[in-house]
């Protein structure tokens, strides 16, 4: 899917890819088709160089792929189910302990069919955003460490990254907050669109220190990766997913064009303004239809929909989460 895409495109850049996966087996496949991908991408660029070398080659590194000073990234499967709070501790504290530095955070993962999770919240929720909420919590102090608007380091380099996956449905999504952690109150995926309204709020919440405190070098995005043809729809129901397939084949992005703005939001200088990246043309005062599927430009950034009293909500929310998690689980146990 998008996550996939997005962790190859981060890997062609440098970067150690750990993935979150929730079955160990998918996870270990995944590496193994990541790391031949990358791999395949490397040959490539080598044998492109090859084709346009001169005799000077001062700049290639001794294995004829590398340029000096450049590195390429790698990637490393480990278990995390987002389903469970309890999982998510498990994977913080093995990520802690194994790692000493976190640049960017992408929050990925999604559903869109309702359920109840381990802890009894409903599982939609939990999963796209309070398991979310709680990993991030758990690793802001490690990317705060080492990312400080005063540190002896360009601003590129000392600015970590968040980037949470939103949606065009965020526009539609309500803020009771506690409704929508209430899996008895929830059916058909009804917490699709608030779960996806609240990463916004969360980003607005980072970046307003409400979690962070002052002073941190940590930026954070809501990313709309446009309607995609991924395995979020693996739900559709057999009698009409052959249809819905090929009206996704010619309606919607694919994964490669998805992760565009997840990347850009990882990856790219933007002014401080911006925090919602979508892949769209969106001319000012358009219809929101094009947002849902416009023509692709790869990445543009857009004004998320709030209410008057945004700042405030956010720190409700944050608040109510807060709550939910120390309801859910002894974590002294």
């Amino acid at each position: 899917g998008v996550g996939k895409e997005t962790a190859l495109e981060l890997g062609k850049r440098g970067c150690t890819v750990v993935l979150a996966c929730r079955d160990p087996e998918r996870g270990e496949a995944a590496e193994k088709d990541l790391t031949a991908k990358l791999k395949l991408h490397l040959r490539g660029r080598g044998a492109e160089r090859d084709n346009t070398a001169t005799t000077d080659r001062k700049n290639e590194g001794t294995d004829g792929l590398k340029e000096e000073g450049q590195s390429y990234g790698n990637f490393v499967h480990m278990h995390l189910d987002l389903n469970s709070l309890r999982s998510v501790e498990e994977f913080s504290e093995a990520f802690l302990r194994r790692f000493g530095r976190l640049d960017i955070l992408v929050n990925n993962a999604g559903l869109n069919t309702s359920g109840t999770s381990a802890d009894g919240f409903d599982k939609l929720f939990a999963v796209n955003f309070l398991g979310h909420f709680r990993l991030t919590q758990n690793l802001l102090p490690l990317m705060r460490a080492r990312h400080q608007h005063d540190r002896g380091m360009n601003k590129k380099e000392r600015e970590g990254r968040i980037i949470n996956l939103s949606s065009v449905m965020h526009h539609f999504g309500h803020s009771d907050w506690e409704v929508c952690l209430d899996a008895k109150r929830n059916s058909f995926g009804q917490a699709y669109s608030p779960s996806k309204l609240a990463m916004c709020f969360f980003t607005r919440a980072l970046n307003r220190s409400m979690l962070v405190g002052k002073g941190h070098g940590i930026r954070a995005f809501s990313v709309n990766p446009g309607a995609v043809r991924s395995d979020i729809w693996r739900s559709v129901p057999l009698i009409v997913a052959p249809l819905y397939d090929a009206f996704m084949r010619v309606a919607y992005l694919n994964v490669s064009q998805g992760c565009v703005p997840s990347v850009a939001a990882a990856c790219e200088d933007f002014p401080e303004e911006v925090e919602y990246l979508q892949p769209y043309f969106f001319p000012s005062g358009a219809p929101l239809f094009f947002e849902i599927i416009g023509p692709y430009v790869g990445y543009a950034p857009m004004t998320p929909t709030f209410p008057p009293d945004a700042d405030k909500e956010a720190q409700r929310l944050v608040a109510t989460c807060k709550r939910a998690i120390e309801s859910a689980i002894d974590f002294k146990e």
